[in-house]
C-alpha cells in the first residue's frame, strides 16, 4: 500500500472517530444534566442555601416544583428577561424543578 493511500486512509478514520465521538457526547449530554460554574465568584450557580433547601424537600421527585412564567416575553426588556431567565436555567437544572414559558 502506497505512503498516499495510508495516509488518507488515517484521516478518513480519525475523522469517522471524531464524528463517533461527537455523536456519543451530544447523545450523552440529552441524558447527563451537567452545569460547571467556571466564574471566579462562583455566581453561575444556586447558592449553597438554595441549593439546599431544594435538596431538603420531603418527597421530591423529578419536576415536582413547578414555575410557570407567563407573560409576554417580548415586551420585557430584553436584558432583564435574559438574566431572569438565566437565573431560572440554574433552578431548571435541577432535577426537582421544572421550568416552562408560557407567552
Amino acid at each position: 500500500m502506497g505512503m498516499k493511500l495510508r495516509g488518507a486512509i488515517e484521516v478518513v478514520i480519525a475523522f469517522a472517530l471524531t464524528g463517533a465521538i461527537v455523536a456519543v457526547l451530544l447523545l450523552a449530554a440529552d441524558r447527563i444534566p451537567l452545569r460547571l460554574d467556571v466564574t471566579a465568584a462562583g455566581e453561575q450557580q444556586l447558592s449553597p442555601q438554595t441549593t439546599a433547601l431544594l435538596d431538603a424537600l420531603p418527597a421530591i421527585g423529578p419536576d415536582d416544583i413547578r414555575i410557570v412564567v407567563a407573560g409576554e416575553q417580548g415586551a420585557i426588556d430584553r436584558d432583564i428577561r435574559r438574566e431572569v431567565r438565566d437565573v431560572l436555567d440554574l433552578f431548571d437544572a435541577h432535577p426537582a424543578v421544572l421550568v416552562e414559558y408560557i407567552d
